[in-house]
């Protein structure tokens, strides 16, 4: 059977089953040609015997895809912890501003930030002054020789290692991811305010 003839018995050489890739055909005895000619199932049965059918993945696929995988895991995973992070840090913020307008409403009102500790008039501390639980954040209130401090420190998850602060002049952040800093203002993304 030549080449020729293995392509009109069914399309391309390896769909065929009965011609090898080279193009050369394979050895078949008479009766079988015989049979190959009246009937199609010996078409099928010899293409399913020579046939092989390749399943799964080669193992240089799958190191391909680990090392992707990989990559995009060392680029995402920091990115994420620094979003969690990010999101934690509005607790801090809003309760020191919170507190912040309840001091000074209490200035406004008594001349003075408290007598004994921080919001305190005779002896009466306003439900207020005391911290509401935060779920990330530390908070306490000291009065000084100008007005008061209040300092909130991180307690949980992502801001271990945050401290800010509040007084009568306005913001600072103290320790910020766990170094020790200095600024006008409260850090959430980097070193710069504003």
């Amino acid at each position: 059977m030549s080449t020729a003839r293995c392509r009109r018995m069914g399309g391309s050489l390896r769909e065929t089953g009965g011609c090898p890739p080279s193009g050369r055909p394979f050895r078949i005895h008479p009766k079988e040609i015989r049979a190959m000619k009246s009937s199609t199932t010996f078409l099928v049965r010899h293409r399913r015997l020579n046939c092989r059918v390749v399943r799964g993945f080669t193992l240089v696929e799958l190191m391909v895809v680990v090392g992707i995988v990989g990559i995009l895991a060392a680029v995402a995973v920091p990115s994420y912890m620094e979003y969690t992070r990010r999101g934690q840090l509005p607790e801090g913020v809003r309760m020191l501003s919170d507190y912040r307008i309840k001091m000074e409403q209490t200035f406004q009102d008594n001349r003075n930030y408290g007598v004994k500790s921080c919001a305190t008039q005779n002896d009466v501390t306003p439900k207020w002054a005391n911290f509401e639980q935060a779920k990330y954040f530390k908070f306490e209130c000291k009065l000084t020789e100008k007005g008061y401090l209040i300092t909130a420190t991180g307690i949980g998850a992502r801001v271990i290692g945050d401290v800010y602060t509040l007084d009568q002049d306005g913001p600072h952040t103290i320790k910020f991811k766990g170094e020790v800093v200095d600024y006008p203002c409260w850090l959430s993304r980097d070193k710069s305010c504003g």
